[in-house]
This record gives C-alpha cells, sequence and structure tokens, in this order.
C-alpha cells in the first residue's frame, strides 16, 4: 500500500481540480475496499466486549486510518487544516465536498480568490 500521489490521483487535489481528484480517489478507495469507509457503510464495531469483536475493531480502526491517510496525502497543504481533526474517512471526505463542490459558501468565496 505503498502508492504515490501520482499513481493514485495524478496530481494533488487543488482549488482547479475537484472534480478529477474525486473521481481518482473515489476509483482507488473502490480499488483497495475503502469506499465503504468514505460512504458510512462500514462503521466501527461499537461492542467491543469479546476478542473477535475486538479485532473486528482493530482492522477498521486500521483501515480507517488508511483510507485518511490516502486522502491526506492527496490533497494540497493548505487543505490539511479542513480534515486534521476529522476522526473518521467519511468526515475527511465530507470536509472536503463542503468545501470544493460548486455552490456551497465555501466554494463561492474559494473562487472569490
Amino acid at each position: 500500500m505503498a502508492e504515490s500521489v501520482a499513481l493514485i490521483t495524478g496530481e494533488k487535489l487543488d482549488k482547479s481540480n475537484y472534480s478529477m481528484w474525486k473521481f481518482c480517489m473515489k476509483t482507488f478507495l473502490l480499488g483497495q475496499g475503502l469506499w465503504e469507509l468514505v460512504i458510512g457503510e462500514e462503521e466501527p464495531i461499537l461492542d467491543i466486549t469479546n476478542q473477535a469483536s475486538v479485532l473486528a475493531h482493530k482492522e477498521w480502526r486500521k483501515r480507517s486510518f488508511h483510507t485518511v491517510h490516502y486522502i491526506a496525502l492527496t490533497i494540497g497543504g493548505s487543505y490539511i487544516g479542513h480534515i486534521q481533526d476529522c476522526d473518521s474517512p467519511k468526515k475527511a471526505w465530507d470536509a472536503l465536498a463542503n468545501l470544493f463542490q460548486s455552490g456551497t459558501k465555501a466554494r463561492k468565496l474559494q473562487l472569490l480568490q
């Protein structure tokens, strides 16, 4: 899992390439079996009362950390602050979507700069 940014998205996310970045990240994460974490379909095991559930929770955390790591690797440094406090891949993905998708207040302000 030592993919470079060039292999994942071609270039880092910036204010002009969100659509391309989003498509490349989605296909990469689908290929890695991590997309379910981004869309919230794979959630953490909350009942960790037995060994199997403890192991399942640890595996979810590992997959979650990998997913956030991939997202962080592929965005420009000026956008790290928007995801650094996100505790799940879904929250990180949604934070970037809110920042970049057309029509959002944040996107309109960004385009004015």
